[in-house]
């Protein structure tokens, strides 16, 4: 291979690996309510999520109730000491949630990560859109849902929220 040909071929790879990058960066949505931030990001079968909001303590993002917190499909979590802890949870009343394997579903949500930085918490995960659970309520690409927020300042997903939101999300 000559050098014009090897810069050719390098450039190249240069311009697909740029383009690539910034076609998935396109595809990033945002939504900000009473100091909750969320984004989020259709991936064929699968939803990414990144939620975050300024605590110490737990956060929570619970998709497409039939009210208040009822039949939502919650993903709760927090930052201790460096350690992520996250699980799959269920809106099985108006006002209160159990884990999808308490109520002998499965936990569905993969790539699970977070951070704590300056009394902000912030966690990112990937559900399915459509995990085939009786309890989770499928989402379609497309599809306007209620999305549902909380928070508490402790790290203990049993504390009640002191803060709560709401907001309408187009996936």
């Amino acid at each position: 291979m000559t050098n014009k040909q090897l810069i050719t071929t390098i450039f190249a790879l240069i311009l697909l690996i740029g383009f690539s990058g910034i076609a998935g960066a396109g595809d990033w949505k945002t939504a900000d309510t009473d100091g909750f931030h969320l984004e989020w990001m259709v991936d064929g079968e699968n939803l990414n999520v990144k939620v975050s909001t300024e605590t110490e303590g737990w956060v929570a993002v619970g998709f497409n109730p039939s009210k208040k917190m009822k039949d939502a499909n919650i993903i709760i979590g927090f930052v201790e000491n460096g350690t992520v802890t996250i699980e799959d949870h269920f809106g099985n009343s108006q006002i209160s949630h159990r884990s999808d394997i308490a109520l002998g579903g499965s936990d569905d949500v993969s790539n699970k990560a977070g951070t704590e930085v300056n009394g902000v918490t912030e966690l990112s995960f990937t559900i399915p859109m459509d995990s085939g659970e009786q309890d989770d309520r499928a989402l379609m690409e497309g599809e306007t849902y209620k999305v549902i927020f909380a928070s508490n300042r402790k790290d203990k997903i049993t504390a009640k929220h002191n803060r709560r939101s709401s907001t309408m999300i187009t996936l």
